[in-house]
């Protein structure tokens, strides 16, 4: 997917990282952050506990000897120790072992080129799993399903998957949870909001089930949406400094600066070497108009972190959208050289260089920064390029690309797949650019 949403998504937390996958903010933005990876992870506790056994204790040394056969074997041979100790206190662990058995079988095909047999194998590991399993099998083995066969091109396979898991655990606020981050791993904004409602609804007090509400309404650019639900998980966790974060970032989207910036000072409060909450600071005073305190902070702040690539795109975008084309064009030409693949720093190097009388330099920045994102705000911003280099025809072919002309309304698809309609460009990409940068005003 190479979309909008790859750039939203740096900054947004993914709320997975609460429990199972790493932070979402952290990454680089757009395609700079690599995939996780495709391989399932098949050796789960109930292998490793069955390998902490006494020797003395026959069922435990009988149930260690299975788990060192070969998948297939492992599962017939497992079946029959249920069968052989239905009363057992070990079934469970027997029957986790099975899931796991599935799993591996299930990676094993899938890596040799058989979709079908691989995906075949996932749906008995599913089925396989019992009731009482851990917390540990569903999210290190049964979750990472639906992932893993998305990443391989299984698009329609990893959405029966994870129904099939959203069937097994729907009483389960914090299994539903983890599964929630696959559709916000995979930008489904709609998906991962159905399924965080419904952890609201099974757990009203729990401030991660909001954090999620919230990430899954910034993917879909609906921000006041967002900034309610992180509202409410801050209300619940008045100590969480994701929830925090992601308010502020919003606030300052949304032309409330002030408010953002009492929020980022209380991060820092709590952690003064916040550096994400440093550069919302930052890029609140200059959305409030306080010039040159937020220079002074600027310079101190580059000066610790010369790498700070949210800050050095904010500023860039944020001197060009207010006629500064030189310092503009200097910052964010640092920005594209820390992270080419940052789409918003080719935008914010493309806009100063216009301002600079560049603009076939402004086209081939923008062009290569088509690799790594398609959206339409690229898109017209190449459209604006072209154009300022008198290549009218030529913009207009890019406008067409990307936007229709109805009624006297410009129609469009924000993030590729939103539908949105407005009278003229500025109104109709605006949520691109808060969402994704967190700008309330327009480099145009």
């Amino acid at each position: 997917m190479h979309h909008m949403k790859k750039a939203i998504r740096s900054s947004i937390i993914l709320i997975v990282s609460l429990l199972l996958l790493p932070a979402f903010a952290p990454a680089a933005f757009v395609k700079a952050q690599e995939r996780p990876s495709t391989v399932v992870n098949t050796s789960d506790p109930a292998t490793q506990n069955a390998n902490d056994v006494a020797s003395n204790d026959p069922l435990k040394a009988e149930l260690k000897a299975i788990t060192e056969l070969p998948p297939l074997e492992r599962i017939a041979r497992l079946k029959a120790f249920i069968e052989a100790h239905p009363v057992s206190a070990l079934k469970t662990r027997a029957q986790e072992l099975i899931v796991s058995a599935h799993a591996a079988m299930g990676e094993e095909r899938l890596r040799a080129g058989d979709a079908a047999g691989g995906i075949e194998q996932f749906r008995q590991a599913i089925a396989a799993s019992p009731n009482g399993m851990t917390d540990r099998l569903f999210a290190d083995v049964l979750a990472r399903f639906p992932l893993n066969l998305y990443l391989r091109g299984e698009r329609a396979a990893s959405f029966e998957i994870a129904r099939l898991l959203e069937a097994r655990v729907k009483e389960n606020p914090q299994r539903l949870l983890i599964l929630t981050g696959f559709y916000l791993n995979i930008e489904d904004g709609d998906e991962a909001a159905r399924l965080a409602l419904m952890v609201t609804k099974l757990a009203p007090e729990m401030p991660a089930a909001y954090q999620a509400l919230g990430a899954s309404r910034h993917i879909a650019l609906r921000l006041e949406d967002a900034v309610t639900a992180y509202n409410r998980a801050l209300e619940l966790d008045a100590k969480s400094a994701r929830s925090r974060r992601s308010l502020a970032d919003l606030r300052r989207a949304t032309g409330k600066p002030e408010e953002a910036l009492k929020l980022y000072q209380e991060l820092l409060q709590a952690d003064a070497t916040d550096k994400l909450a440093r550069s919302g600071v930052v890029l609140s005073l200059f959305d409030m108009g306080k010039r040159d305190e937020a220079e002074r902070e600027l310079a101190a702040t580059l000066k610790d972190e010369p790498r700070n690539l949210s800050l050095l795109t904010g500023a860039a975008y944020w001197y060009a959208a207010h006629g500064e084309g030189a310092r503009a064009l200097e910052l964010a030409s640092q920005a594209v050289e820390l992270e080419p693949r940052y789409t918003w720093a080719h935008i914010a190097l493309a806009r100063a260089l216009v301002a600079q009388k560049r603009p076939a330099d402004a086209e081939r920045a923008l062009r290569f920064a088509r690799q790594y994102g398609r959206f339409p705000t690229l898109d017209y911003e190449l459209a604006s390029a072209l154009a300022a280099a008198g290549l009218y025809d030529e913009a207009a072919t890019e406008l067409a690309r990307a936007f229709t002309l109805k009624d006297d309304q410009l129609e469009t698809l924000l993030a590729g797949r939103l539908p949105m309609r407005s009278a003229n460009f500025i109104e109709l990409l605006a949520p691109e650019r808060r969402a994704g940068i967190f700008q309330p005003a327009v480099a145009d």
